[in-house]
Parts: structure tokens; sequence; C-alpha cells
């Protein structure tokens, strides 16, 4: 959806190979990964372990990034960071506490710095339900 959104407004934003691969990786391999450990009713099909392995080469991946650059790529977010996020966030919060003993300690940092953003913050602003 994003890169759609970046060629349909023609923002002429050039995106790296490197970059648009990740995100093939992780919107294909970790997506489904990640709906087999988030929800393992619906994906009776491997054992809940095996999808949170899955997604672990994944997370593995990202970690080795992050030991060159602040982000994913460089010192600044690119796409990557953006569309990535989102999904490592979830991934993260189905078992927090094994999370939290993984030895990806910059993965660790950058998604800490994501959900203690400005940015972040400002958009996941919890709105009061409509009872009409």
């Amino acid at each position: 959806i994003m890169l759609f959104a970046l060629k349909a407004y023609a923002l002429g934003v050039n995106i790296h190979a490197g970059v648009a691969a990740l995100i093939l990786q992780n919107d294909t391999d970790f997506k489904q990964a990640l709906d087999g450990y988030k929800y393992p009713e619906k994906h009776p099909q491997k054992p809940q372990i095996e999808y949170r392995a899955e997604g672990e080469v994944f997370l593995a991946d990202l970690e080795s990034l992050l030991q060159k650059n602040h982000y994913i790529f460089a010192d600044k977010p690119t796409l990557a960071d953006y569309a990535i996020f989102p999904f490592v966030r979830q991934f993260a919060a189905v078992d927090a506490a094994w999370f939290a003993l993984t030895p990806y300690k910059k993965l660790h940092t950058w998604l800490n710095d994501w959900v203690n953003s400005d940015l972040f913050i400002s958009i996941m602003t919890k709105n009061p339900t409509y009872a009409g």
C-alpha cells in the first residue's frame, strides 16, 4: 500500500532495491509467520513455536542490519522502517516476556524507539467509542 501511494501521488521517492526486497520479505514470509504465531488456532498446520522460529529468521536479519545503523538502512528512518515496524511490534507483543529475553538488542532498541516516538504516540491516541 505504501509503495502504491508513493507511485500514485508521484512523490518521487527512490526506493532502493534492498528496501524493496526487505519489505517484500516482511509482507510475505514474516507476515505468514506472524499470522501463525499470533493466531495459532487459525493456523493449526504447525505448532505456534514453529511459526515463532520462522519469524525469528527475519528478526535476526533485522538485528544484523541494525548493527550498522540506528535504523534499518540508515541513521534516519527509511520506508523500510515505517513499513516493517508495525509487524515487528505485533510479533513482539504475542509473548512480550519471551521477546524481552531474545538476543536482539539492537532490534529491542529500534522497536522501543518507535513505540515511544512522538509520531507513534500521536497516531495511537484512543478516541471514545461511538455509543450511538
